[in-house]
This record gives C-alpha cells, structure tokens and sequence, in this order.
C-alpha cells in the first residue's frame, strides 16, 4: 500500500478546508510482545529444546528407598464395600423405618437381683485388692498358752525319771 492518499480524498479535504478537520490519535495496531512475554517465550522454547535433545545415557541408575504397592482386588472390594457404606449411611432417610412391635425373648433381672449381684462383685473386689499392709498390729491375750521349749524339755526329762 503506498503512503499517498487516494486523489479524490484530497480533492475534497482541500475543497472543505483545513478547519473542518479534527484531530485524531492513531491506534497502534501491531502490538509489540513485551520483554516479560519474550522472556516466557524464550524459556518455553529453551525447555522444548532440552527435552527434544535428552540423552538416556546420561542416567545413572538409582535405589529407591520405597516402592508404591498397588492394592490387592480384596483391598479394592473392601475399599470399594465401605465407599457404598457410608453413602448408605449419609443417604439415609428416617422416615423411611416402619414401626414394628418388638417381643423381649431375654427380659432384664429385676432390680434387687443387679443390686445383690453389686454387692458380690464389690465384695470379690475387695477380697482380691486386699492388702495386709494396711492391717493395725493388735495385742491379744492369749488363752491357752504353749509351753516353750525348757517345759517341753523339763516335762519329758521328768517322765523318764
């Protein structure tokens, strides 16, 4: 496209005049990346080459520590079981239960029996966590006493006399 406007447009902008012109601010059309977009651009194009020129053989082997088991088909079932479970439980509706009348086949003790039944069991306790260090020390008289060791002697020395 040339730089000189087209005859008939200039014919007519002369005939007007200059005062019925306004002034215009051009709109720049061809946008400029800037350095930021550049430098992306750069990178990206840096990185594609690096992967495209990648050499295996400089690799070295390496240990790993951990390796990542897959789970077993009973893990995935199990897995899979409590999934459905718990969508069960959060989808749930009360309303949903009818009534039913419910028979007692093992009907509960009366309330003396579970007391008396406290009562032997507190009392078994108290047998198994005694303690004979908590026992006073008492002084008793003694009724009958034991002979010692000299009358034993002494009566039997007699009897063979």
């Amino acid at each position: 496209m040339s730089n000189k406007a087209p005859s008939k447009l200039l014919e007519e902008i002369n005939k007007s005049g200059k005062d019925n012109l306004h002034h215009v601010d051009p709109e720049v059309k061809n946008h400029l990346p800037t350095k930021e977009v550049i430098n992306e651009e750069k990178t990206q194009v840096e990185l594609r080459n690096k992967i495209g020129n990648f050499n295996k053989e400089q690799l070295k082997p390496t240990t790993t520590e951990k390796k990542a088991r897959l789970p077993t088909p009973d893990e995935i079932n199990r897995e899979k079981k409590e999934e459905e479970l718990k969508k069960s439980i959060s989808s749930f509706k009360r309303a949903s239960l009818k009534h039913t009348d419910t028979l007692e086949k093992n009907p509960l003790p009366p309330t003396e029996a579970i007391q008396q039944e406290k009562k032997a069991v507190e009392f078994r306790n108290n047998i198994a966590g005694f303690e004979k260090g908590q026992l006073k020390k008492a002084k008793t008289d003694e009724k009958n006493l034991l002979p010692t060791k000299e009358e034993i002697a002494a009566e039997k020395a007699a009897a063979k006399k």
